[in-house]
């Protein structure tokens, strides 16, 4: 299938693409790799061909999250049933412009998270959803690395995690 974009002013983007199976393995442009670099086109420039490649051997992590005894000022908040919710994020490492792969444990604070490229990842808890994506900053993710857990993954492989939750304030 062929798409036209138009009407792009010139400069760097990152290509994000989304599929509702498997991951993307590679998209490339003009033998640019566009999961680590930037598209970059000039004045006046057409956008070069990408080609896209989708897989479905991903890896799948699973695990635990422990809620601990949150603070009044830290809770956990509930969900729906009363028991303790967070949100897991993964995030990848190397890959530009990725957006983090998100679960919801359940009451007993089991989740699974499936078709995950091959890659470094960064793999936490939060007590609740973080909109701001205060994660993603070097510093933050150093202030809470005992608690960030870094998975190197491969094709087909399982893995499994326990992450304890970190408490963000509203």
């Amino acid at each position: 299938m062929m798409s036209c974009i138009e009407n792009v002013l010139p400069g760097r983007y990152h290509v994000s693409v989304n599929t509702g199976l498997g991951y993307v393995s590679s998209i490339t442009s003009s033998g640019t790799d566009l999961l680590r670099q930037s598209l970059v086109f000039g004045m006046g420039a057409s956008i070069p061909p990408m080609e896209i490649t989708v897989r479905d051997d991903g890896a799948e992590v699973d695990g635990t999250v422990d809620f601990g005894n949150p603070t009044p000022d830290h809770s956990v908040q509930p969900n729906l049933y009363g028991s303790p919710s967070g949100v897991v994020y993964i995030a990848s490492i190397d890959r530009i412009g990725a957006q983090p792969k998100i679960a919801w444990p359940d009451s007993e604070g089991k989740f699974t998270i499936q078709q995950l490229a091959p890659g470094s990842y960064h793999a936490f808890a939060l007590n609740r959803p973080d909109a701001q994506l205060q994660w993603f900053s070097e510093e933050w993710l150093k202030q809470h690395e005992s608690n960030v857990k870094i998975l190197n993954l491969v094709e087909q492989q399982k893995d499994h995690v326990h992450l304890a939750v970190i408490k963000v304030s509203e």
